[in-house]
């Protein structure tokens, strides 16, 4: 492997994912290679997009093809087997502190037949993504690189490859009450951004999401430590500021974007959450 070629990287404790070393690992047609045996302390995940190999994890050999995933977990000693085949796949380290509960680290192929459609769907988004958010120039050197969050968007990988990592490890009907959590809170956003920040009400939220009102406001409480309406006003608050720091809308065309009744009430609702009014806010964040 060549030299590592290193980017600033700046810890995020919002996200699941830290995202630490990406990069594309290729071999060419008619030259074998064995890479040692070795391990890593963070996750490893690859996804095999052209080509075959051979790997060994543990006791383990797999003949690995394109279209399969391969996640490695943290003190699991492995090597690829180049043959005479051509070979590519994406390959990505992260450390995971939702996953620190796990009873023992699992390492995991998947290479089954039966979803092979599905992983390829997933490899060919997990390509897009990282041809998007991550400098051509490092594509193209074939080696490791630590990832930047100057990339824009580089958080929408690290979810990618977040809820691939939960989707093997716990399959659907394994995912912890702490990540159910979460998928919620995650999935109320989403509507919140669907209706681009216009009220919403509980009632019609519940009914997106197949729950009674009032247990939808139970489990808002209890995942955010505040009420249903409270929650998705934040979330309105974050599309605002977007809009006023990023677009030319004016105040009062946005107070009536949002659907208020007049630009002073919109005032005070932002006030309300902000602790200060659009004017000011947008002033002192340009």
């Amino acid at each position: 492997m060549p030299d590592e070629k290193t980017l600033i990287f700046h810890k995020s404790q919002t996200r699941h994912l830290i995202l630490k070393l990406a990069g594309c690992n290729s071999q060419s047609p008619g030259r074998k290679q064995t890479i040692p045996r070795h391990s890593h302390d963070l996750w490893s995940l690859d996804f095999c997009s052209s080509g075959m190999s051979h790997l060994e994890i543990e006791h383990r050999k797999y003949a690995v093809k394109k279209g399969d995933i391969i996640l490695i977990a943290p003190g699991d000693e492995h090597r690829f087997i180049y043959t005479d085949s051509a070979f590519s796949c994406y390959s990505f380290k992260f450390e995971l502190p939702g996953l620190s509960d796990l009873p023992e680290k699992i390492s995991i192929y998947a290479g089954d037949a039966a979803n092979l459609k599905q992983r390829e769907g997933i490899i060919t988004a997990v390509g897009s993504c990282l041809a998007g958010f991550c400098p051509a120039r490092l594509l193209d050197m074939n080696m490791e690189f630590t990832v930047s969050s100057r990339f824009s968007g580089i958080h929408i990988l690290e979810e990618l490859l977040y809820g691939v990592t939960c989707h093997y490890i716990y399959g659907e009907d394994k995912i912890t009450p702490e990540h159910k959590e979460d998928q919620l809170l995650r999935k109320i956003s989403e509507f919140v951004h669907l209706h681009n920040g216009k009220p919403v009400t509980v009632e019609a939220l519940a009914a997106h999401l197949n729950y009674a009102p009032g247990y939808l406001r139970t489990l808002v409480r209890k995942c955010a430590n505040c009420n249903t309406k409270t929650f998705i006003d934040m979330e309105r608050i974050k599309i605002m500021k977007a809009l006023l720091l990023y677009s030319d809308v004016r105040i009062s065309e946005l107070a009536q974007l949002m659907e208020f009744r007049d630009a002073k009430y919109f005032t005070r609702f932002f006030r309300k959450y902000t602790g200060e009014n659009p004017r000011d806010w947008l002033r002192k964040s340009k």
